[in-house]
């Protein structure tokens, strides 16, 4: 009885385990999911309520579908606006893509608008102050309508708020590491977002070099990198090749110094303190081979001064 009691206790603790583990990955998964891949940049979105309402229900959703995959390719990551992203100081600066419905009834004419903006400015000035692209809405051609919306939304977007990056380097292969995540070896030529990024350089044998690149400017950005050979007084190496050079240099004026007191002994002393005459000529050979593995120690230490 007790031991059934046992087991039970025991099998509810794993079933426990089991739900745990399966929400836990559940919540990776979809952080994952959701979160944007090295070197995008997040672009949140909102749409006014009157869209849905006027042109179709699912309008919006479609639009997202077919926009997310275009703007992925120049950079963009593309997530629907909630109700925290304002708050979060670490958004204020994102961009935020405004789709509006506006209808002239005096003109009888509606336009789709899209406005950008810093997350910032549309808390405090909601609306499409700086208009991306407008549309005139023909209810005829939904379909129609839509593909085009999401392709001059796309190329306004890569005319305006992209940029080409091109990094060239002398001599060329250099490891080129950027604070948003991507990597790779020069030449390389990157589609970016807009927007200043450091980025470090590194190569076997050569100096590593950051540099802040200004890519505030839509268009084709070209830098070189000039890597400087890297000098043996400035290699980490370069402080125990000092460190036993010196004591090299120590015992050998130590293994000198017994030596020259051993050979002052003279038979007599061999005889009549012959422990003298052992310890002497004992500490002359420690010292010595202490000198010969420092000079070895520091040799090495020396030459590898080239390499790292």
């Amino acid at each position: 009885m007790i031991r059934d009691h046992i087991m039970y206790i025991l099998n509810s603790k794993n079933i426990l385990c089991l739900i745990y583990v399966v929400l836990v990955s559940s919540f990776f998964s979809e952080s994952i999911a959701e979160g944007c891949d090295p070197g995008k940049k997040q672009l949140f979105f909102h749409c006014d309520s009157t869209v849905n309402s006027i042109i179709d229900s699912t309008f919006s959703e479609d639009f997202i579908k077919q926009l997310k995959s275009p703007l992925l390719e120049i950079g963009y990551c593309l997530t629907t606006l909630d109700s925290a992203a304002p708050t979060d100081s670490s958004n204020l600066n994102d961009l935020l893509m405004n789709l509006s419905f506006n209808y002239s009834e005096e003109d009888s004419i509606a336009v789709v608008l899209i406005g950008l903006q810093r997350i910032s400015e549309w808390e405090e000035n909601p609306g499409p102050s700086n208009p991306l692209l407008s549309l005139v809405y023909e209810p005829g051609e939904i379909s129609t309508f839509l593909s085009v919306l999401v392709r001059k939304t796309v190329e306004n977007l890569r005319t305006g708020y992209v940029c080409h990056l091109r990094i060239q380097s002398v001599p060329v292969g250099v490891r080129i590491k950027a604070e948003t995540g991507l990597e790779g070896s020069t030449p390389l030529e990157w589609i970016l977002p807009v927007g200043d990024m450091m980025i470090t350089g590194e190569l076997d044998g050569f100096e590593s070099v950051q540099r802040k690149l200004d890519l505030s400017d839509p268009g084709i950005h070209t830098y070189l990198l000039e890597m400087q050979k890297r000098l043996f007084y400035h290699s980490k190496f370069i402080y125990p090749a000092a460190v036993f050079g010196l004591s090299a240099i120590a015992c050998f004026a130590a293994e000198r110094y017994y030596y020259s007191r051993y050979m002052e002994l003279g038979r007599e002393d061999y005889f009549n303190n012959p422990e003298r005459f052992a310890v002497t000529y004992n500490r002359a050979k420690v010292f010595e081979g202490a000198a010969f593995t420092s000079l070895i120690l520091s040799c090495t230490s020396l030459a590898l001064t080239f390499w790292f």
